[in-house]
């Protein structure tokens, strides 16, 4: 058990050292290329579920490289519930493909991305469900 967490403790070393290593990411010469416009009705939060994320260094490297991404205003990571929640700018979003880029040149993998948007729906949907059920009971 103690091999398992060593080992656990050495990969994100090595991740963040690797993420520490990065160059800053130059905002001027990304502007144009990450510049996305948010189409009306989408919602400015996206969630990733992240698999991999074992660690408060893995946790406080995908912050810092988000951060430095123009697009996003906020991020909250969760190593409990194995989340990044990203809220982006005014009339600004980053693409689901560079979340993921981003995510997995961190050394980690993303099983599912959410937009609040597709959130709201799926509540609506299970309530719908809900519904339908308690009617077919009575």
């Amino acid at each position: 058990m103690k091999k398992i967490g060593m080992l656990i403790s050495i990969i994100c070393l090595f991740n963040m050292s690797i993420i520490l290593g990065q160059a800053p990411i130059d905002k001027a010469e990304n502007k144009h290329k990450n510049k996305q416009t948010v189409k009306e009705g989408d919602d400015k939060t996206v969630t990733s579920y992240v698999e991999g994320m074992v660690c408060d260094f893995c946790a406080r490297g995908l912050e810092k490289v988000f951060a430095q991404h123009a697009a996003v205003a906020s991020i909250n990571v969760s190593l409990e519930e194995g989340t990044v929640s990203i809220k982006m700018k005014p009339n600004k979003t980053v693409s689901n493909e560079k979340i993921t880029e981003l995510i997995k040149n961190n050394g980690l993998s993303v099983r599912q991305i959410v937009r609040s948007k597709e959130k709201e729906e799926k509540k609506e949907k299970d309530k719908e469900k809900q519904s339908k059920d308690d009617k077919a009971e009575n």
